[in-house]
């Protein structure tokens, strides 16, 4: 057998292995997060039978966290921080130094501090 087709064959038993290793790793990683998020669904207090699917799914406590949590307010504070750094990062994904005076607009801590007061 010639030494070029050993290596062809070597490499497509590594590109295999690894595309299985990859696929058992996505749903070691995937499994726990599907069951959290079909078991969000069932109502509150009630316990799960042996299925990952609840019996009577509803989003009530979606809703209840969303009203708990004042989810609308955390999202415009977080949405606010993003486009207020945004000006900061550099193409590759890294931050530039927040060196004092490097903004074009005030800091931009102080542009939320208005959200939370209220």
């Amino acid at each position: 057998m010639p030494i070029r087709s050993l290596n062809q064959s070597s490499s497509r038993l590594w590109q295999a292995l690894s595309l299985v290793l990859l696929c058992v790793w996505a749903v070691i990683v995937l499994l726990p997060l599907l069951v959290v998020f079909l078991t969000s669904f069932a109502p509150s207090g009630v316990a799960l039978t042996g299925s990952i699917f609840p019996a009577n799914p509803t989003p009530v406590n979606y809703q209840e966290a969303w009203g708990r949590g004042n989810f609308l307010l955390a999202f415009a504070n977080s949405t606010l921080v993003a486009i207020a750094l945004t000006p900061f990062c550099d193409d590759r994904g890294g931050e530039r130094s927040l060196r004092p005076g490097a903004a074009k607009f005030p800091n931009p801590a102080t542009l939320v501090i208005p959200l939370w007061s209220g």
